[in-house]
């Protein structure tokens, strides 16, 4: 019973409001089904007015009509999503005009009894205050109180002396009072709209925080507290099974070769552009998954996930045989670089700092063995090539 009670309530909604993934256009729609039991409300009222013989036979008719089918209409141009296309996709704006000039409507067939109504001019703009610009609520609070007098001045195009004294004063309250309420309004606006920017200023300083706090000053490249986080997830998702990810997983530590030399040679600021150059090297090289960081000092770790221990190190290799044949005498005339790696392999249920270590062993080998080579840790084989100009230490 609560089974389909739930499936026949699922189905009504999705009739309503449709079952778009797009959060806010769901929130426009729902927006305009409230407004409809005002809509229905003014409607009901019509008609009874009508039934008491308070409105005459046909204008009561005539108003609920319009009413609904101006609600219909407001709703089929949100729910159909044709309303996208504008800057306002709930069509805030027209849909207070449009109310006013309902209740102008209203206000001319009622008869005797219009005057309760005339406070109710203002009910558009203060119900949509927080949906409204400052700016939106002034001009819509001009435009009520200039439809308002229209619409008094119709009615009373051939009342009396007495009457029309009477609507003179009506009018006056109603728009001193619309006046009062348009500024309240204003001033709820300009307060939400100081509120959402600085929330935006707030998410924009977090973000900025969380961005330095990931990244290397120097390098641009992710630092080690950001590089272990992610190892660490990467990791545990790879153990469960249930992810459907990819058990391979292979790590590369790569270190520049004789860097102090470099430093003493051609200056910090030299080896400092070194640094930034071989980021932007490895860097450009990788998968959107893959992720590189500075390790420390001239040092930087690539996690390089879905890469066999075959591939990973044929990798690593691609990318040492490219930064050694690049010319950097725009750093320093005659300066040639390059690095060591080491590449290990990551077990599943192996802690991630033991695939580390590894890699690191791998690459104390490739430096013992005349550097400017690569290792893998499970075989510790280097990949030799010949040094290219390298500044010998002293």
């Amino acid at each position: 019973m609560n089974q389909s009670l739930n499936q026949s309530r699922s189905r009504l909604q999705r009739w309503l409001i449709g079952d778009r993934a797009d959060y806010r256009w769901r929130q426009d729609v729902l927006f305009v089904l409230v407004t409809g039991y005002y809509y229905a409300v003014c409607a009901g009222a019509s008609l009874h007015a009508q039934a008491l013989g308070v409105m005459a036979a046909p204008n009561g008719s005539v108003l609920a009509a319009t009413q609904v089918g101006a609600w219909l209409l407001y709703y089929g141009l949100v729910r159909s999503g044709w309303s996208r296309r504008f800057r306002d996709p709930a069509l805030i704006v027209p849909h207070v005009l449009a109310s006013n000039l309902l209740m102008a409507q209203a206000y001319v067939l009622i008869g005797p009894t219009r005057g309760n109504m005339l406070l109710l001019f203002a009910l558009p703009v203060v119900s949509m205050m927080f949906r409204m610009s400052p700016r939106q609520i002034a001009g819509v609070s001009a435009y009520s109180a200039g439809v308002l007098v229209l619409a008094m001045l119709w009615v009373g195009r051939h009342a009396d002396e007495a009457l029309r004294l009477n609507m003179t004063l009506q009018a006056a309250v109603a728009i001193s009072c619309l006046t009062a309420m348009a500024w309240v309004a204003g001033a709820a606006s300009r307060l939400r709209l100081k509120r959402v920017a600085q929330r935006e200023a707030l998410h924009q300083a977090l973000a900025q925080a969380r961005d330095l706090a990931q990244r290397d000053m120097l390098t641009g490249v992710s630092n080690r507290r950001h590089m272990e986080e992610v190892l660490e997830r990467r990791t545990a998702a790879c153990t469960d099974a249930a992810s459907g990810r990819s058990l391979a997983l292979a790590i590369a530590i790569v270190d520049i070769d004789f860097f102090k030399a470099i430093n003493d040679t051609h200056g910090h600021r030299a080896g400092d552009e070194v640094l930034r150059r071989l980021a932007g090297t490895l860097g450009d090289r990788l998968q959107p998954d893959e992720l590189l960081a500075r390790w420390g000092g001239e040092e930087f770790l690539l996690m390089l996930p879905g890469r066999d221990a075959g591939p990973a190190l044929a990798f690593i290799e691609s990318l040492r045989a490219q930064v050694a044949g690049q010319a950097l005498d725009d750093i320093a005339q005659g300066l040639r670089l390059s690095f060591s790696a080491g590449v290990s392999q990551w077990q599943p249920g192996e802690p991630v700092e033991r695939t580390i270590d590894r890699a690191d062993n791998a690459l104390y080998a490739a430096k013992r063995a005349g550097r400017n080579r690569c290792v893998h840790a499970d075989d510790g084989l280097p990949q030799p090539s010949v040094p290219m100009g390298l500044p010998q230490p002293a």
